[in-house]
């Protein structure tokens, strides 16, 4: 199985673009190309907020995102083939000036998706724009598998199957 590397492994060996300076990325097959990565989208105060490094193979186009909060902490890296995303953990931020409420939107993710080569993996979740958790979907083979919600207070209000938060049902 294809994997990019990503997380606390792939910041210390330079795999994950974290900073401006990124060398190279590591492909999802494992070989390694140079990569400077620019950014594709900027917070108000011109800090990156998604940074994205791009190539093609086979003819197949390739871009390996990384998103940053508005303090440059890293919330997540993940890749596309073709203009879908095949691994790591994919970013989606609330449109600042855009929601009900801009101001309290600014800088908070609206969703966190995991893929795992092309399929649905993992644990995703989908905050209010107060940063609260919303919904628990987890995902095995590419089926969804157990989902739970959350109300505005962040206490459970809905599920369906499977073991969920705490390990409650």
């Amino acid at each position: 199985m294809a994997r990019l590397r990503t997380g606390l492994l792939g910041v210390i060996l330079g795999v994950v673009p974290l900073v401006f300076a990124g060398l190279f990325v590591l492909k999802p097959w494992g070989e390694s190309i140079p990569c400077t990565p620019k950014p594709l989208e900027t917070w108000r105060d011109g800090s990156p907020k998604t940074l994205s490094c791009d190539w093609y193979d086979d003819g197949v186009s390739w871009v390996h995102y990384c998103a940053r909060k508005p303090d440059q902490m890293p919330v997540g890296c993940w890749t596309e083939k073709g203009g879908v995303p095949w691994n790591g953990s994919r970013i989606e931020w609330y449109w600042y000036g855009k929601e009900h409420n801009p101001k309290e939107a600014y800088g908070v993710v609206r969703v966190i998706e995991q893929y795992e080569d092309g399929q649905r993996s993992g644990t995703w979740q989908v905050f209010y724009q107060t940063g609260v958790l919303m919904n628990e979907i987890v995902f095995e083979d590419g089926e969804r598998v157990r989902f739970q919600s959350y109300g505005p207070d962040g206490k459970p209000i809905r599920r369906s199957g499977g073991t969920f938060k705490g390990g409650k049902r």
